[in-house]
Parts: C-alpha cells; structure tokens; sequence
C-alpha cells in the first residue's frame, strides 16, 4: 500500500515538468519544450508546446512524456486538471531550503508565536497575489513567457520589462540560495564543516555545485525535468519522516510530551543582530512559487476553476505544513538547540534515520536550484525577444535552440551568489525581487478591476479591487519593513530600467493596463478643466495649431506625406518649452463630387504622425478632406475638446495669393475664424529665411503695450530652446520724432519689462516722423498688470509716438492727419525702411499682425490692398512674425 501510494504520488508529480514555463520559481519547477520561451511573434498562436512536449502522432492522438515514460492522449484529454495542471506544480514551487534548514532557527530566534506572525503574514501576502494571478491568467490565453507575459501584457513593455527583469533575478538568486543551502547540509549533516580550506568551504562548494548544475541543463533540460519529481517526491517523504520522529519522540532529547519546552518558546528570544523583519525576509522565499499554475493556464481544460482553486490549495496546504513545523519544534527542541547553526535539527530529529531527511534535503535544494537553472535563463531570453532592453540584444538566439547565452548570464550571477557564502545574506536580497514582483502583479489586476476595461472579463471574478489593492501594500509594506536602504535601491533599479525602455526600448502596443489608466485620467482632467470664461492669465498656456500643407506621394504603399511648409513645422518644434497643446494639421483639397481619394486617409494621418514622432515633435495630427475654404473652417472650429483645444492659430504666408484667388479666401477665412472664434493668429512670412541651425543674433520686438502680451511671450518661449538660447532679445519702440523726454519712456518701458520678469531684453527707441496716430489697435490694454505704467504714456505728445507700425486701421475712408499721407502702403513703405535699417541683421523679427476690418473680407480692394500693404511690410526683412492677439490676457505681473 505504501508503495502504491508512493506511486500515485510521483505519477502526479510527472506534471510538475511543465511549471518552469513561467521561468522558475522559488522551489521546483520544469520546462519540458522542445522550443525556449520567446516572443510570442515566433511561435504559433495555437501552439501549446511552450508548456507541453507531445512527441510525434497525429492530432487525435498525441502523446506527452512525464516521468513514466510517455502517455498517449486523446483529444480533449491532453488537458490538464487541477491537480496535475496546477496542485502539484505549485507545491513543488513552494517547498524549499528555507523549510528544513532556517524554520527551526527562525522558530528558536522569533519563539512560536512571532513565527507563526511571520508565516501567516507570508501567506496572506502570496494569497492575495494569487488571487490577483488567477483574475490575470484567465482573462485570456498566456502565452511564451508564463508570469512574465502576462505582466508585461498588463502593464505596458516599461513596467513589464521592469518587473520581468526583478522576477529574472529573483529566479537567479534563488539559485545560490539553493545551493548554498546545500553546501550547509552536506558541511553540518555530513560531518565536513573543516577540510582545509580555512573557512571557504561555503563557496568552493557553492561554486562547484553551480559548475556542475551549468553541465547539466547544458546537456539537456529534459533530464532536469525528468528528475523533478523523485526530487518532490523525496521531500514529502523528508517531512513525513520529520514529523513522524518528533510525535514518536524517536530520538532522546527531543520529547514533545513530558517537558515544558513549548512555554519556554513561546516568546521571542533575538540575538542582537536579528529581529522579526530579519525573519521574515528570511522566510518569505519558501512561499513564494505560486504562479506555476497560473503559467499553464492554456493548457489546462477549465482555467478559470482551476487556477484559483489549485493555486490556494497548495498555499493552504503548505502554510498547515509550516504552522504544525513551528509547533512541532517549538514543543520539542529546546531554544538553545533551536539557534544552533552547526547541526541540522530536521534531520536529528528524523525517523528511522538523520540519512533520510538529509537526502531530502539534497533533493529538495539540488532539485530546486536545477530547475531554476533551466527556468530563469528561458525567462531572460523572452525579455530579450520582446526587444523592450536594448542594451540585452547581444544575447538574442535562435528562438528553436535551447537557450547558451543567457544560460550564460545567469551561471554567472548565481556564481557571484555562491561567492558570498551565506545564506541568511542571499535569501533577504531573493525577497526584495520576489515582493517587488508581487507587487506589480497586485498592482496591475487593481488597475484592471478599478478601471473597469471593457475587455477585462476573467474567468476567475475571486479578486477583487480590495484585494489587489491590499496586496500591493503588503508587498511594498514588507520591502521597507525589511530593509528600507535595500527596498529604496530595488525600486530605484526598477525606475532606471523602466526609464531606459522608455527612452531607448522598441515601442509596443499591447493593450496594456496604462493605456486605461491614462486614457481615465485624461478623460477626468477634461471634464475637470471644462468651464466657460477664459482662463486666468497665470494658467493660459499657448495651445498651437499650426495648418501646413503637405504633398501626398500616392506611389507607396502606405501613401507617404511629404512636408511642403518645413520652415513653419521647425517654428512650432521650437515652441515646445510653452508645454502646451500643439496639433499639426492639414487639409488635403478633394472635390467629393469627383469620387473618394485616391489615397487612405487613415494611413496618411498615421504616417504624419509617425513623422513628426521622429522629428521630435510632441504633437497631434488632424487632417481634414475638402476645400481650403471649408476645411480650415472645420478645423478651426472643432478641434479639440473643452478648454483642451487651440488658442492660436499659425500659418504661413500666401506669397502666391494674387495667382491664386482660392488661397486668398483660405488666409482672410483664417483672419475672420480666428476674430469670431477669439483665437490669436501667427503668420510667418518670409520663411525661406527662418533659421536653420542654432541661432546667435537676435530677436527683434516691434512692440507697443497693448494687447493681451502675446507679442513679448512668443519671442521668450523661443529663447528657452536650445537653438534659441544664445539669442539677444531687443524691443523697438516708435517715438516722435520731437520728442522731449525719451529717457522717461524708456524707463517705462524697462519698468513694464520688468514686471512681466523679461530682464535681459534691451529696449531700443526709434525716431519715426510717420502718422502714426492713425493706427488703432482693436484691443484693450493689458488690464489691471501694467495699468498704471500705461497711463505713464497717456501725456500729450508720447502717447501716439509709442504705437507701431503693427495696428493700421486699414480702410479706405480713413482721411490723413496733420497733412501727412495716410494711405496703407506709403506708411507700410515707411516703416518698412526704418525696420530694415534696425532689423536687417535679426534672425526673426516680431511684429503685431495690421488690425483688418473682418466686415470688408469680401472686398476685394480693401482685401487686395490690405495684403499689398503686408508684402510692402515685409518686404526684404528677415524671417518675420505677424501676431493678431485674441484679445485676452496671456501675461501677469503678478505670482
């Protein structure tokens, strides 16, 4: 009977092969794959051997090799249930060194209570991750990669790649923590804690263990799988025949029953080094190894029962062996055997031998360590095949090869591991991984179930938002309450690797978790920001829309946009330190009674964008399919959302506007939108001169204080760019010509520069005999900042001089003033002279764009004279910019 039941056993165990899909745990675990874990690209969708081996037959009729030989099934059968699919590999993951080497000790440093703290706290954390494992796994099929897939599917390749990276290593260090453990067994066990090496006997074993361990899954993986379960098989018997001794008091000197040893340990005894967060961190790697059913979730014939029952029957069942383990040592070893290093209690106290739970110890650990061995290099290949680290790609293989480089990798970390010799040190730093892991794993099923995505509809409803949420806490409670300096250092190496796939990782668009969670906040901070009124001037940002047209070459497939108007793209690159809306946006011209576009609209959009992403540019893309006339009316109007939606409106030049009649309707509908729609208007005219490269001259403002300050906060955001930042800014103010007092106005005038915090502009006057007092600038002064400092320039005399050459009243019944010409272009030419004479050597000067009357857009005398008198303006002048402020201020003296 006791054979057939060892039989039955071991039969179970056979499935156990399959749990290193998810990379290893911190117990046993196998792959059995004639395929290393990949990315999901180069495997079959449908395909199951990342899990399951079948050897050759036909589909009906597959076979699948365990450790009795090969089992031939049929159909549906060649699925996994509960117990085989998930039971037994979770209980193999879970057993491990920590149970008979450190338990005894912990229970004689922490006394039976503070131990029993310690377990349950352990168990109640790796619970609730499993609950929030089993709601991930079933929601859909987890394909190569096991835990890490589904992480890094949940949460995006930054967090994924992070989090991969730490259970990466937490695999790998548990390695030499198995070893280790092994070391002690056969140096205290054994009888060889001297053979001469004077005290590096530790890592002279360890790393011979760790060279031998790299032979074998070197040869072939499959015999690691092959002898996973007599590994599991004897550590059950290795507790069995523990307890068995300590109830029949086997062994004299550990008697349960006649003695008072219980009381005596009932309460903590630290040595001066240790206390109860020592314990636990200690502790924890001997819960960890849940996920080994949640990574055969495809394989498994109902998923969504199975997964969480499996999972949380083997924590219980693990948790009830190491609570009775506490109590039974605590009732039967005194303390002072209990902290006693240099003797393996488990096995003094076993029965019929010490022999028989000494060698399962050596199976348990060697079995342990073999299987993460085989485990964490497949994980590391499949972070590599998501090519989310860069920096990693030099240990790409051949996905259809058994994995040699980063087999490589981790003998080498594990061997740096076996070089430090202990393992009260190794095992606290395997925790730190593991809780990081589980950490991020809560944390992802909280955003599923919080953000309620439409597409979250798992299989098993067991967690919930509380418990995911509790989860996480626990996890990240217990990295600080273990060790705050390392904890710190564990999240800080997780936000560099997350900022590095960021900065350098391949894009991939998984659908992930992060996804909801920015698309609820934007949605959020949308519906907050919307209101009616303006904005207060201390929030008002700069939220640019520039309309540019682009050519569309319908040759290549996808069709291709090619910028005509690059000069006016680099203009709005250079106002990214506003940190404000900016949407490049086009209209492709298309008469719809003449059919649909020869080209997808869809695709161009996509590749405009694309292009603008790898020119730098934070932007959106709009694109509109009509005429000129209708579509920038449709742009102007509806783009964006609430208060989210453009401010200003930039556009280039018509130069060809007299050949071209439906251009010029395009730029005098873009003049009366943005009048009707209080929008501020940028014309960038002259921008084969815009500059190219860095520039070192200066930036000239042709200025007058009024207005909402659009004029002086332009020229500022382009001096934060670094193409900008060795400019000069200088300020041109008009002045009569006899003038009494110049020094007085360029006093106010560096007194309203100073308020709005621009020191280092120079203020220049300019001498101008021109009639000026015929130019009225249709909006009011900026209110309540500079007040008083306008009224400074109401004096007679002074007032009309500072206007600019920037706001002519441009209509053809305007009668001239003190017997000077006031007709447009002759003061336009005027000026014009006096700009160049001051302004030929700018890289970019600013001007106000001349004030229109909206009312007369379908005259085309005053139209053509008003755009006549722009050219004549800008005529020879360096690259300029025309701003018509919306009428709203955008500029405040005030904090």
């Amino acid at each position: 009977l006791k054979l057939q039941f060892l039989y039955f056993i071991a039969l179970g165990m056979g499935t156990a092969q399959h749990a290193l899909a998810s990379g290893g745990g911190a117990g046993y675990g196998t792959l059995r794959s004639s395929q290393p874990v990949g990315n999901e690209a180069d495997y079959d969708n449908n395909d199951e051997s990342t899990f399951v081996v079948y050897s050759e037959g036909d589909d009906d009729n597959e076979t699948v090799d365990n450790f009795f030989g090969t089992t031939r099934l049929v159909g549906q059968s060649k699925k996994l249930g509960t117990l085989s699919g998930v039971f037994f590999p979770c209980l193999a993951n879970i057993f491990g060194v920590i149970l008979f080497l450190r338990q005894p000790w912990i229970v004689g440093q922490s006394g039976v209570i503070v131990s029993e703290v310690v377990v349950l706290s352990s168990v109640i954390t790796t619970t609730l991750t499993a609950m929030s494992m089993s709601a991930i796994a079933t929601n859909g099929e987890v394909k190569a990669g096991g835990t890490y897939f589904m992480i890094s599917r949940t949460l995006g390749p930054e967090f994924g790649g992070a989090v991969g990276l730490s259970f990466y290593l937490a695999t790998t260090i548990a390695i030499p923590m198995y070893l280790l453990g092994t070391v002690e067994t056969v140096r205290e066990g054994f009888g060889l804690e001297d053979v001469g090496l004077d005290g590096l006997e530790p890592q002279v074993f360890g790393v011979t263990l760790s060279v031998c361990c790299l032979f074998v899954v070197f040869i072939g993986v499959q015999y690691v799988s092959k002898a996973i379960p007599l590994f599991l098989t004897a550590t059950c018997l290795g507790i069995a025949c523990m307890w068995a001794g300590i109830l029949l008091q086997w062994e004299e000197g550990y008697q349960i029953y006649s003695n008072n040893t219980l009381s005596e340990n009932i309460y903590p005894d630290f040595d001066s080094d240790y206390d109860w967060r020592y314990m636990f961190g200690l502790f924890f790697p001997s819960v960890t190894g849940i996920t080994a059913g949640a990574n055969l979730s495809a394989c498994l014939k109902t998923p969504s029962s199975s997964i969480p029952k499996g999972t949380l029957s083997a924590i219980a069942v693990t948790s009830v062996i190491y609570v009775v383990n506490i109590i039974l040592f605590g009732a039967a070893v005194s303390r002072e055997q209990l902290k006693n290093l240099e003797t393996v209690i488990a096995s003094d106290v076993a029965f019929p031998h010490p022999l028989v739970v000494q060698l399962a110890i050596l199976s348990s650990t060697l079995g342990a360590a073999l299987a993460c061995f085989a485990g964490a290099p497949r994980l590391l290949q499949a972070i590599v095949f998501d090519e989310t680290l860069p920096i990693l790609t030099f240990l790409k293989e051949d996905p259809n090869k058994e994995p040699r480089k980063t087999l490589l990798v981790t003998w080498i970390i594990a061997t740096a591991g076996c070089l430090v010799g202990d393992l009260n040190f190794v095992t606290p730093i395997c925790t730190m991984f593991y809780l990081t892991f589980y950490g991020f794993a809560n944390a992802a099923c909280f955003l599923l179930v919080v953000l309620r995505s439409p597409n979250f509809r798992p299989k098993s409803a067991i967690a919930n938002a509380w418990s995911s949420g509790l989860g996480t806490i626990l996890c990240l409670t217990m990295m600080f309450i273990i060790n705050p300096f390392v904890a710190c250092g564990t999240m800080l190496a997780s936000g560099l690797v997350y900022y590095y796939i960021t900065v350098a990782g391949v894009h991939h668009d998984w659908g992930d978790a992060l996804f909801d969670l920015r698309w609820y906040t934007t949605r959020k901070s949308l519906l907050q920001l919307d209101g009616y009124g303006p904005v207060h001037a201390k929030n008002w940002r700069p939220n640019l829309m520039l309309l540019t047209k682009i050519d569309v070459d319908t040759t290549k497939s996808p069709s291709e946009p090619i910028l005509v108007e690059s000069e006016l793209v680099r203009f709005l690159s250079h106002l990214r330190h506003a940190r404000g809306l900016q949407v490049m946006a086009t209209i492709l011209r298309h008469d719809f009674s003449k059919g649909d576009p020869k080209y997808d609209v869809v695709e161009v959009r996509e590749a405009l964008t694309t292009l603008c992403h790898r020119k730098g540019m934070k932007c959106f893309v709009e694109v509109a399919v009509d005429s000129l006339e209708h579509g920038v009316s449709s742009l102007l109007q509806v783009a964006g959302m609430g208060r989210f939606q453009p401010n200003i409106t930039a556009i280039g030049w018509p130069t060809r506007w007299q050949e071209q009649p439906e251009i010029r309707q395009f730029f005098m509908r873009s003049m009366q939108l943005c009048e009707m729609l209080h929008k501020s208007l940028i014309v960038l005219a002259n921008s084969s001169k815009y500059p190219q490269t860095t520039v070192t001259s200066t930036i000239d403002i042709w200025w007058r204080p009024h207005g909402g300050g659009l004029l002086l906060l332009i020229p500022h955001l382009l001096s934060l760019h670094r193409d900008w930042s060795k400019t000069t800014l200088r300020c041109f103010t008009l002045i009569g010509a006899s003038t009494k007092e110049p020094e007085r106005v360029t006093k106010n005038v560096k007194k309203l520069f100073e308020d709005l915090r621009m020191f280092n502009t120079e203020i220049i006057l300019v001498p101008f005999d021109g009639v000026v007092e015929t130019y009225v600038y249709p909006r009011r002064s900026v209110r309540n900042v500079l007040a008083e400092a306008a009224e400074q320039f109401k004096t007679p005399g002074t007032m009309g001089q500072l206007d600019t050459a920037s706001t002519i009243e441009f209509m053809k019944e305007e009668t001239p003033s003190n017997g000077t010409s006031s007709d447009p272009v002759d003061i336009t030419k005027k000026l014009n002279s006096v700009i160049k004479t001051h302004s030929s050597s700018a890289s970019v000067v600013i001007l106000n764009l001349p004030k229109f009357n909206i009312s007369h857009a379908n005259d085309e005398f005053s139209v053509t004279r008003y755009l006549q008198s722009i050219e004549e303006l800008t005529n020879e002048l360096p690259s300029t910019l025309l701003i018509k402020d919306g009428g709203r201020d955008v500029s405040t003296a005030f904090s």
